[in-house]
């Protein structure tokens, strides 16, 4: 069964604004199918059961990493993403360091993966794009590494 989402956006409420900005560049300059929760929860149903649902069904993960060490459900959301990635190693999961961030609060299993660096602005998203569609291997990439 082909996956429906090409990424789930996972971060912390506090990035919201970055992280949206982000999707929709992802979307509308690049056509990719985003999993955020901004757009694809309801109101009044289960939130967890989606989340879960949504890391499913998408091709990869990326996790963005903000001024705050990720904790209570974005935690449990890198969580399900690693464990799933064990499972299944096409699946990706990405950190990408937001403006701001500190990469002390990229932690355990998390900081083992190769990072997107965004900490000097948002604006070039193709190494992003990338590796969230795997057109390419991660050799290939202008990226940062631990």
């Amino acid at each position: 069964m082909k996956n429906l989402f090409d990424v789930f956006l996972s971060h912390s409420h506090n990035d919201t604004d970055c992280v949206v900005t982000l999707a929709k560049k992802i979307e509308d300059d690049h056509g990719l199918h985003v999993w955020l929760d901004r757009w694809i929860l309801i109101p009044g149903e289960g939130w967890q059961q989606a989340m879960a649902r949504g890391l499913n069904q998408a091709n990869s993960c990326a996790v963005f990493i903000g001024k705050e060490t990720p904790r209570g459900w974005f935690k449990e959301e890198i969580q399900r993403a690693l464990n799933r990635q064990t499972k299944d190693s096409q699946f990706r999961v990405i950190p990408v360091l937001l403006p701001g961030s500190d990469d002390m609060n990229v932690d355990d299993f998390l900081e083992l993966r190769t990072w997107v660096d965004f900490r000097n602005g948002i604006n070039d998203i193709n190494c992003l794009i990338i590796v969230c569609t795997s057109y390419c291997s991660i050799s290939d990439m202008i990226i940062s590494k631990v």
